[in-house]
């Protein structure tokens, strides 16, 4: 109810001060920036309409039917995943654009060095062994917007070394400095793409498996090795007691780390909480959980292992996102000096 009575003030906002909302500027060009702004709008619109039939979608089918069918997260994947995709791909080629006037013959000019490079990552990842035309196609736009970044910075930088004859880190440092809305906008961009490609794995390339084990049995997933060494239980009160497995993960033979994933039993609430063991490294996380204990003479376990590839470069991107907005909305020592003259 709350959410159809803010569309319906929307809506009437919208057509109220419908005449007050249009520009005085025209996009004389489907290639200008001002085009790839609108395009953007257009995709975060189209986003915004599957999320609301998604919401809406169990009542209308309630009033219609008197059934409510509900749509799940699979849905919503596969319908807005691809927007997701080009709303990346529109970010990473809007700083090739320019305001007013632009032409197709100019766009790719610009664009062809950075779209040849990137191109070789969906090569090397075919090559690799990788299958997967989701995941690969979507690692391919964030190498293209890496591209558009890196170029467009080494433009830049050695048009300013040209024209000031500074040394290399002296006009990197200044560049930075005199654009620091402009290369902050580019490291939220940067972090977009890492959140992104730590989407990517999470969605495209994650590995479960589950098995029960006995000491010195051993369960492999990816190119990582679990061998389960000993299994502990602790009465660590008297209304709780602690179940514990400790498993060696190996690489290739070689030894890296042990996690302990274990089962937290509350004796008097008769509950148990589950605590997963982690190997973490940037490359992806290694996640065990302890989801059965058989205490016999042989005692085993049930575990289940993920994998979770690139994940951490999701969170390094959400840092790198926010470092972006704080130095782009911090203003520059020419803004501040306006704002005093002002």
């Amino acid at each position: 109810m709350l959410i159809s009575l803010a569309l319906l003030v929307s809506i009437g906002l919208l057509i109220w001060r419908w005449n007050q909302l249009g520009g005085q500027g025209e996009m004389r060009s489907v290639f200008s920036r001002e085009s790839f702004f609108l395009f953007n709008n257009i995709v975060f619109f189209c986003i915004f309409l599957i999320c609301l039939t998604g919401v809406l979608f169990p009542l209308l089918t309630g009033v219609i039917s008197g059934r409510q069918v509900t749509v799940g997260a699979q849905w919503y994947k596969a319908t807005t995943g691809p927007l997701f995709a080009l709303l990346l791909a529109l970010m990473g080629v809007v700083p090739l654009s320019v305001w007013g006037v632009s032409n197709g013959r100019l766009f790719g000019k610009r664009i062809w060095q950075p779209l040849a490079v990137s191109l070789l990552v969906p090569v090397l990842l075919v090559i690799s062994g990788l299958r997967s035309l989701g995941g690969i196609l979507t690692l391919w736009i964030c190498a293209l917007v890496l591209c558009v970044l890196v170029f467009d910075f080494v433009i830049t930088f050695r048009a300013r070394q040209r024209n000031t004859r500074e040394g290399a880190l002296r006009a990197a440092v200044n560049l930075l400095k005199k654009n620091s809305r402009r290369y902050g906008g580019y490291l939220v961009h940067l972090g977009v793409v890492l959140m992104a490609v730590g989407v990517v794995g999470i969605e495209f390339f994650q590995l479960t498996t589950q098995q029960t084990l006995n000491v010195g049995d051993k369960i492999s997933i990816g190119n990582y090795t679990l061998t389960l060494r000993n299994i502990q239980t602790d009465k660590e009160s008297a209304t709780l007691q602690s179940t514990s497995a400790a498993l060696l993960v190996s690489q290739q033979g070689r030894s890296l780390a042990v996690v302990r994933p274990r089962i937290d039993g509350y004796l008097k609430a008769g509950q148990s909480v589950t605590v997963p063991g982690l190997y973490s490294t940037l490359a992806g996380d290694v996640y065990v959980v302890l989801t059965e204990w058989q205490p016999d003479n042989d005692p085993a376990v049930t575990l289940k292992v993920f994998y979770n590839p690139l994940i951490n470069w999701f969170w390094l991107g959400a840092i790198l996102l926010a470092l972006g907005g704080l130095i782009a909305f911090h203003p520059g020592k020419r803004t501040a000096k306006v704002r005093q003259n002002g």
